[in-house]
């Protein structure tokens, strides 16, 4: 089971969130009662459950957690300039950098 803090945390967010989906060229949809948040452009889609702090790229789920708005925003800013979902060594330094 998830987090609701996490959700409501991240509902709170919402429009810094829009910002920086915009910013990097993402275009973002909240789904399933504020539980599936979906970041997409063109051959870019960034899912994300809040509540768990999981996240996928192009439907292949990560090991990383993206708990926050920091770790979206990593992610987002890497899936940016890149078609492949990233390493799991970058993945493994993003969560270093959360902790």
């Amino acid at each position: 089971m998830g987090s609701p803090k996490r959700v409501e945390r991240s509902v709170a967010d919402l429009p810094t969130l829009q910002s920086i989906a915009g910013g990097f060229g993402f275009v973002l949809e909240v789904k399933n009662q504020s539980q599936h948040w979906i970041f997409k452009r063109p051959g870019v889609q960034v899912d994300w459950w809040p509540s768990t702090g999981r996240c996928a790229v192009n439907a292949k789920q990560l090991s990383m957690r993206c708990e926050d708005q920091p770790a979206i925003r990593a992610l987002l800013s890497y899936m940016a300039v890149s078609a492949e979902p990233p390493s799991k060594r970058w993945q493994a330094r993003q969560m270093s950098v959360g902790q």
